[in-house]
């Protein structure tokens, strides 16, 4: 068996890590620039703003359409990430849905459930976009968002709506390659958001729906740095 999608996924995978790295690292110096204080006092209301800061914007949460959109993303980020840990195993070591056999009819549940997830963050990023680019709010209009932040935000916001819909196509494509009985593709009992677009793919050939695959695999493990990076663009 050739190991060179191996390393191409590793070589693109450690390129996605530097960069990570970095990211990390920048967030991290900035952190501590602070100053160390001790605050003892109303823990419980330190506590609530806190996560409120970390969750968005604390006015936001006084509006509840962008305060629940917020919440979607944030969990999406964490679920969804379980399946990216997925990719990146199968993408290393040459195998393909790798927790498939010891989760059986579960794995499909929660395939069905990171697909429900990726909608819901498709869904919030383009209210997102609408927000930030048709509605007349008042602080997106401000001198200092406009530019460079403007577009930064908007890059993110559309690079996210491509991630999900990369996660939604690998589904459907493996799903049909699985029910040709192609070697290493394990069929699922139905993945129903993705076989919505499945059609789409059902007239292509082998070879094709292959590189789809293996192109969108590599993509969705590599996904974490845009993530990382969208966080601090929905915090503005």
């Amino acid at each position: 068996m050739s190991v060179l999608p191996q390393i191409a996924f590793l070589v693109i995978f450690a390129i996605a890590g530097v960069i990570l790295y970095k990211r990390i690292s920048f967030l991290r110096r900035n952190i501590f620039l602070g100053k160390r204080e001790q605050r003892n006092d109303q823990p419980e209301e330190r506590w609530k703003t806190m996560l409120l800061v970390a969750l968005g914007q604390k006015k936001m949460f006084k509006r509840f359409i962008p305060a629940f959109l917020h919440l979607l993303i944030y969990v999406a980020f964490i679920i969804i990430n379980l399946e990216v840990l997925e990719f990146i195993i199968d993408g290393l070591s040459g195998a393909h849905r790798i927790f498939a056999p010891a989760l059986g009819g579960l794995y499909t549940v929660a395939m069905n459930i990171f697909e429900f997830l990726a909608i819901a963050v498709l869904v919030s990023c383009v209210a997102f976009l609408i927000r930030r680019n048709v509605m007349h709010i008042k602080r997106f209009r401000m001198g200092e968002l406009k530019g460079w932040p403007a577009l930064d935000a908007n890059l993110i916001l559309i690079i996210e709506v491509i991630l999900m819909f990369a996660i939604l196509t690998m589904n459907a494509t493996d799903q049909i390659l699985a029910e040709r009985g192609v070697e290493k593709y394990v069929l699922l009992d139905g993945l129903f958001f993705s076989g919505l677009i499945q059609p789409l793919f059902v007239g292509m050939s082998e070879t094709c729906v292959q590189g789809i695959i293996r192109g969108l695999g590599r993509g969705g493990s590599t996904s974490s740095v845009s993530r990382l990076h969208l966080c601090d663009v929905l915090e503005t």
